[in-house]
C-alpha cells in the first residue's frame, strides 16, 4: 500500500530522471571496468553510456560491444531495474487516466446532487406558496393544510443532505468534490428563501386563525433548526462577506423557526 502511494505521488519527471540516472551510473561502471566487463579492451565513457542505453532502453544489448564475465551480471541487474522503471511508468500512466475518469465521474455526480437539492428547495417553496394562496382565498381544506407537512419535510431532508455535503468539505479526500464559495452561497440563499416561506405559511395560519395539529410540523421544524444551527456554528467565522451576510440571515430565520417550535409545543401541552 505504501509502495502504491509512493508511485502515485511520484511525478513523471522524477521517474524519467531515475531512468537517466540508471543509464549514466551503469555507463560509468562499464567504462571503468573495460575488458573485465565488456568485449573490448578499452571502453570510453561515451561507449559505456551507449552500452548502458542499449541495455536499459531496449533491454537486449544488441550492439558491437557486449557484456562479458561479471559484466553480464551487471547487465542483468540493469535490465531488471529498467523493466521495473517501465512498469512504474506504465502504472503511473494508467493511474493518471483512471484518476481523470474518476474525477470527472465524481464531478458529474456532485453537480447532479447539488442541482437536485436546489430543485427540492424550489419545489418546497412553490408548494408552500400555493397553499398560502389558498389559505388567503379561504379555499384550503384542513387536509390540504396538513399535507403541507410533506413540503416542510422536503425542506428538512434537503437541508440534512446539504449538511452532509458540508461534512465532506471538512474531510481530505481525493475523490470527494468540495463545495466552492459560489455554490455554498447559492445553497444558503435557497435555504433562507425556503425558511422564509415556512414562516409565511405559519403566519398565514395564525392570521386566519386556522387550528391544525402542529406535532408533525414541529418534528420537521426541529430538524431544520438543528441543521441550521450546525451550519452557523461551523461556518460562522468564514471570511467571505457575502456568505457571512447569508449566514446572519439564516441565524435570524432560525430564531423564528425556534419560536414556531415553542408555539407547537405549547399547543401540544394545552391539548
Amino acid at each position: 500500500m505504501k509502495i502504491e502511494s509512493l508511485i502515485e505521488k511520484t511525478p513523471f519527471i522524477q521517474i524519467f530522471g531515475g531512468w537517466i540516472t540508471l543509464i549514466v551510473l551503469f555507463g560509468i561502471i562499464f567504462s571503468l571496468g573495460d575488458s573485465k566487463l565488456a568485449s573490448k579492451e578499452e571502453i570510453s565513457l561515451e561507449e559505456g553510456f551507449y552500452l548502458s542505453f542499449s541495455l536499459s532502453a531496449a533491454s537486449v544489448g544488441y550492439t558491437n560491444i557486449t557484456p562479458v564475465g561479471k559484466g553480464r551480471v551487471i547487465a542483468m541487474i540493469e535490465v531488471i531495474l529498467s523493466l521495473m522503471i517501465y512498469g512504474i511508468a506504465i502504472s503511473k500512466l494508467v493511474s493518471v487516466k483512471q484518476e481523470t475518469i474518476l474525477e470527472e465521474v465524481y464531478k458529474i455526480s456532485f453537480d447532479e446532487h447539488v442541482n437536485r437539492l436546489r430543485s427540492m428547495l424550489y419545489v418546497c417553496r412553490s408548494d408552500l406558496s400555493r397553499i398560502i394562496e389558498k389559505i388567503a382565498e379561504k379555499r384550503a381544506s384542513n387536509a390540504k393544510i396538513m399535507e403541507s407537512s410533506i413540503y416542510i419535510q422536503t425542506l428538512s431532508n434537503a437541508m440534512a443532505d446539504i449538511e452532509k455535503l458540508l461534512h465532506h468539505n471538512k474531510k481530505d479526500s481525493t475523490y470527494v468534490k468540495k463545495l466552492d464559495f459560489m455554490t455554498f452561497e447559492v445553497l444558503i440563499n435557497s435555504m433562507n428563501v425556503s425558511m422564509e416561506k415556512v414562516g409565511e405559511f405559519f403566519n398565514a395560519l395564525n392570521e386566519h386563525r386556522i387550528s391544525v395539529d402542529r406535532e408533525v410540523f414541529t418534528i420537521h421544524l426541529g430538524s431544520i433548526y438543528e441543521t441550521s444551527r450546525w451550519i452557523i456554528a461551523s461556518y460562522g467565522e468564514i471570511d467571505d462577506i457575502k456568505i457571512k451576510k447569508k449566514l446572519e440571515i439564516l441565524g435570524s430565520l432560525n430564531k423564528k423557526i425556534k419560536d414556531m417550535i415553542s408555539e407547537g409545543e405549547r399547543a401540544k401541552e394545552k391539548n
